[in-house]
């Protein structure tokens, strides 16, 4: 019989190289090993390796994956640290569910850096269930012997017990115990969402001692507050005529938007969040005979931008009845209180957690159960992805393969790293431009994107049929 090695053994485990490329590209590309079968068949190749041999591949890699993930955590942690200038920081916590609703048997829970650049510094697994506990069920009974050796020497996956929402919790409380132990620092400011739930417990059971953790409200998540308080007014008043019309009509996305920009462009400062919240108000309710812009920056302004230029300014186009503004005014009067805003001072948001979160579940989708070893590689791969970008992944596939990487992955991991780079600045280029619009031009630019969007051919949509 002759054998025919399809790519060369790695000498000290005698692992194929193409089998562990496969296992870690096929979690990098989210499809799985069913999803590997798929496409080699379509290549017209030989199958990938079967489920069994998949399985001790993965857990051949993981170990790997894991040092290089606590490597990058570990710099990222540093790097905030000397942004910080102490060890004492200030992070964004959350938590995310493999499947949606609170049934779900995988999640994790991640502290990220406030820097400049945020990054994972933490990281935490939460499983309700073990593959391997429950597959060796089925000989308990059978063959004790192997059974109780099964379950003595494998590492079990299950490291919660109670409901899926308490998952975030527990791992955040987790991550934040053992960060003296890990990298000899302390999360003393917490910027979270609206969750009642964790921030009380971290007071009741100080992880550290002496030190208070103080909670920062995500800057998102308060700005919606302006929405929420202007949707029930809306709502109370919806059969109400005012100034001629019935209700207040629909402008609350806006002041969310205002309302959240004035906490963004002045956070460091409450004495001026207070001022240019007040500011949208007045702006809104100026009129050509009665202008209130005193407060309003003349970089976004249109009134103070035409003083400047020695231009007339017509209000029309832009403010609201007098009417409207005074129904609307309790809410200013309470979002815009000092002891409100103070609990946005200095602060952030969890946008890096959200987009981590992303990454994440593309490698382990939501649509597909994983395993907690499957989630752990994912989780390793994301992190690496995230903090390091996608060439991080070359020093993980070089020692486990006893090569130099290849070429075409390293050619391959850098094009996507520029790619990344690429989208990420054109993003950037076109957000400032929408920035820079007027109301008008912004609502003709929406207008005209939707006008693009209802050209298209709805045959591809998602849920279209």
């Amino acid at each position: 019989m002759i054998r025919i090695g399809t790519s060369k053994r790695y000498p000290q485990t005698q692992m194929r190289d193409v089998n562990i490329r496969c296992v870690i590209g096929a979690n990098l590309a989210g499809i799985g090993d069913q999803g590997l079968a798929k496409l080699f068949g379509i290549l017209n190749v030989p199958p990938p390796i079967d489920d069994d041999h998949y399985s001790h591949t993965v857990a051949h890699v993981l170990p790997s994956l894991r040092a290089h993930q606590q490597n990058s955590m570990s710099t990222a942690v540093e790097e905030a640290c000397t942004q910080s200038d102490g060890r004492q920081l200030s992070v964004s916590g959350d938590g995310s569910w493999q499947r949606r609703g609170f049934s779900s048997l995988n999640g994790v829970a991640a502290v990220m850096s406030s820097s400049t650049t945020a990054k994972v510094l933490d990281i935490e697994r939460m499983s309700k269930k073990c593959s391997t506990c429950i597959g060796a069920l089925s000989i308990k009974h059978v063959n004790r012997e192997k059974y109780e050796e099964i379950i003595n020497k494998h590492s079990c996956e299950m490291n919660h017990i109670g409901s899926s929402g308490a998952m975030e919790v527990d791992g955040i409380y987790r991550l934040f115990e053992r960060s003296q132990r890990l990298y000899n620092v302390q999360y003393v400011n917490y910027i979270g969402d609206g969750d009642a739930k964790i921030l009380p417990k971290l007071l009741s059971n100080p992880p550290y001692d002496n030190i208070k953790i103080n909670k920062i409200e995500d800057i998102n998540h308060f700005s919606k507050k302006m929405l929420h308080r202007l949707q029930k007014i809306a709502q109370d008043l919806k059969k109400i005529k005012i100034d001629g019309k019935m209700g207040i009509g629909d402008m609350m996305i806006n002041f969310k938007y205002y309302y959240r920009q004035a906490i963004v462009r002045n956070k460091t400062n409450l004495d001026e969040i207070v001022k240019s919240v007040w500011a949208i108000w007045k702006h809104k309710a100026s009129t050509d005979l009665e202008p209130h812009h005193g407060w309003c920056s003349p970089m976004f302004c249109g009134f103070m931008k035409a003083l400047e230029e020695d231009k007339e300014y017509d209000h029309t186009r832009h403010t609201l009845p007098l009417a409207v503004m005074n129904a609307i005014r309790p809410v200013f009067t309470e979002l815009d209180s000092r002891d409100t805003l103070k609990r946005v001072l200095n602060g952030s948001s969890q946008n890096a957690n959200e987009s981590f979160h992303s990454i994440l579940w593309s490698f382990a989708p939501k649509n597909r159960y994983s395993p907690g070893s499957i989630v752990d590689v994912c989780v390793a791969l994301a992190v690496l992805v995230y903090n390091d970008g996608d060439q991080s992944i070359i020093p993980v596939v070089e020692p486990l393969t006893g090569g130099g990487g290849g070429y075409h992955t390293r050619v391959a991991m850098e094009r996507c790293d520029k790619l990344r780079v690429y989208y990420e600045h054109k993003k950037k280029r076109k957000a400032d431009v929408r920035a820079k619009m007027t109301e008008e031009e912004r609502k003709q630019q929406e207008e005209k994107e939707q006008d693009d969007d209802e050209q298209l051919d709805d045959s591809y949509l998602p849920g279209a049929y």
